[in-house]
């Protein structure tokens, strides 16, 4: 496809503008690469004792609130 053409649509542009304009931010603050960069050089260690059960795998959702900078509450809930 011609990147000339006038009908053309940047699709991605749309979608981040209109996530704009419904108060959402499409785009990660600039702290988080510095985040991930200090997490790959100094990754977190595993407890020694081995109590940690691996849970990624599990569906999940977070209670915490829109404003929350952490994922520290969240449930996860199966058939017993």
């Amino acid at each position: 496809m011609n990147g000339n053409n006038p009908s053309h649509l940047d699709l991605q542009a749309i979608a981040k503008q209109v996530m704009q304009q419904r108060g959402f931010e499409p785009d990660f603050p600039p702290q988080v690469a510095q985040q991930l960069a200090d997490l790959k050089a100094h990754p977190p260690q595993i407890a020694a004792n081995g109590d940690i059960r691996d849970l990624r795998n599990l569906l999940w959702s977070s209670i915490d609130n829109d404003t929350s900078r952490d994922l520290d509450q969240i449930e996860v809930a199966e058939r017993a």
